[in-house]
């Protein structure tokens, strides 16, 4: 049995190498010439750390600390993230493919991918018994088999700088802002001279000045260098409709198994990959049903982004969102946080805003009614 995987990413790299081991003869397509020329992801959970190795992590975060740009209220987070190096994972997955037999046809863009299982690539048909669409937003798999009018995406800019940022390396940092709309701003650091610094946004409007006046702002900022830039486009919207057929699969972000809002990156993409393997019979071939089920079963918070993200972005059409996470950011303290994360308690932060502020307890219920009500009458 012939597979052939599009896109030399995370995804297509694990892809290629888990259904090697299944006894598939995988071709990987990857229209650059290598695999650390495209942005890549880096926060990940702990879970990505037991695929890759430990040798792939730059730095650990034990807390998280969201910032208001506005009114420079903050409120940490108790988190346990992994800060990956993009280039070393990437690298690390295509030696593992290559030695299960993967051939890899670098600098080689797949034109079209048609019925009967053939894709298009330098004008020549190839044909394969399984056809891995892997190659981002962008990919031609998506667009001509598994098209979806909900799924969304949104651009997001990313720069590494050498310099020292004066942060705690154990805490990642997230500014939210009514400049950025919705979408946020985040500073990751790698060591105590080295960060990423980068912004995502649904709306259209420019990041590079947004980041460009951050850095301005941010004390010693002068002496720092920006070694490195990457930008790419990222789904919001959850996970496509259908993202699997008969002979045909998307894994990672073409499949939307990426959703920045929710949670999702290189942890949900390496997961589709995983998930897809395991929908492959000893005779290579794969169950689409199986492949969608066992992704939705181990990661069902992105798949749940199809039903959440819609009201989430009807509130923020109402220009109401940020006005109630501003007062949130005020109401809740991290111990609050922590009791949450930690115990799932929630009825602390719930009476704090009864008691404390009941005019903004009225408004979110208020607003969370109307936004309902309009989703309800427009389905």
């Amino acid at each position: 049995m012939k597979g052939l995987v599009i896109g030399a990413g995370i995804g297509g790299l694990l892809s290629s190498e888990l259904l090697a081991k299944r006894g598939l003869d995988i071709t990987l397509f990857e229209m650059n010439r290598g695999v650390t020329q495209h942005f890549t992801g880096e926060l990940t959970g702990a879970s990505t750390t037991k695929i890759v190795g430990e040798d792939c992590v730059d730095n650990r975060f034990s807390k998280g600390m969201v910032v208001s740009l506005d009114s420079k209220n903050e409120v940490g987070v108790p988190m346990d993230l992994f800060l990956l190096n993009a280039d070393r994972i990437k690298l690390t997955l295509l030696e593992r493919a290559e030695a299960e037999g993967v051939t890899v046809k670098f600098g080689t863009r797949v034109q079209r991918v048609m019925k009967g299982n053939a894709v298009l690539a330098r004008n020549e048909s190839v044909q394969g018994d399984l056809i891995v669409g892997a190659e981002g937003v962008t990919s031609c798999t998506a667009k001509e088999h598994f098209p979806d009018p909900n799924y969304r995406t949104l651009r997001a800019i990313r720069y590494k700088i050498e310099g020292r940022h004066g942060l705690e390396n154990d805490t990642a940092h997230f500014y939210i802002g009514k400049r950025l709309g919705m979408g946020y701003l985040w500073l990751y650091p790698r060591s105590e001279r080295e960060f990423n610094l980068g912004a995502g946004s649904i709306d259209k409007r420019d990041l590079i000045p947004i980041l460009n006046d951050f850095m301005k702002s941010f004390p010693g900022s002068e002496n720092w260098r920006i070694a490195s830039k990457g930008g790419d486009l990222i789904p919001y919207s959850g996970l496509r409709r259908a993202f699997a057929r008969p002979g045909m699969a998307l894994v990672g972000n073409a499949a939307g198994q990426v959703s920045c809002l929710l949670g999702g990156g290189v942890e949900s993409t390496l997961q589709g990959a995983i998930s897809l393997a395991k929908a492959v019979d000893k005779e290579g071939v794969m169950d689409p049903s199986q492949y969608m089920e066992e992704f939705n079963a181990s990661y069902p918070r992105v798949s749940r982004g199809a039903r959440l993200v819609p009201p989430i972005l009807k509130l923020y059409s109402t220009g109401r969102l940020f006005r109630h996470i501003e007062k949130s950011m005020e109401i809740v303290s991290e111990k609050d946080v922590i009791d949450f994360v930690s115990e799932g308690r929630y009825l602390r932060p719930v009476l704090k805003a009864l008691f404390l502020h009941p005019i903004f307890s009225a408004g979110i219920f208020r607003s969370y009614l109307r936004v309902r009500k309009e989703i309800v009458i427009g389905t």
